[in-house]
């Protein structure tokens, strides 16, 4: 958040601006095969006592026993291990929710419903 454009030096003393990140997913993707719940252990105390950002949802589709996920462009698969900052053209997608597990139920159902009205239209 930040001060809203406004007469005193060019912002405003009463009203605040809000800008977000937005991203979006399309929950048809071939790329989005599996959405799981990866919050991390413990994380109501690691939260109390270092802060957080809330619970984690993963959308990402993985291949050859969980040890591959899906790239896009020069590299088509990445392996596990290596961070998305390393592999920009890595496909997965990071949810930061309340409630993890109600998250996951309701991409898969909004997942599941796209792909169903998609092959309804060919």
């Amino acid at each position: 958040m930040q001060a809203a454009k406004g007469n005193c030096c060019g912002a405003s003393l009463c009203e605040l601006a809000v800008r977000d990140d937005v991203t979006v997913l399309y929950f048809d993707d071939v790329h989005f095969d599996d959405v799981r719940d990866s919050t991390r252990r413990c994380n109501e105390c690691k939260t109390f006592w270092c802060g957080g950002r809330g619970e984690q949802v993963l959308i990402d589709s993985r291949f050859c026993f969980g040890m591959c996920k899906r790239g896009r462009g020069p590299m088509t698969f990445v392996p596990t291990c290596c961070p998305e900052c390393c592999c920009p053209c890595l496909v997965e997608a990071e949810l930061w929710v309340d409630d993890a597990k109600s998250a996951v139920q309701a991409i898969k159902i909004a997942r599941d419903g796209a792909r169903q009205r998609m092959e309804m239209h060919r």
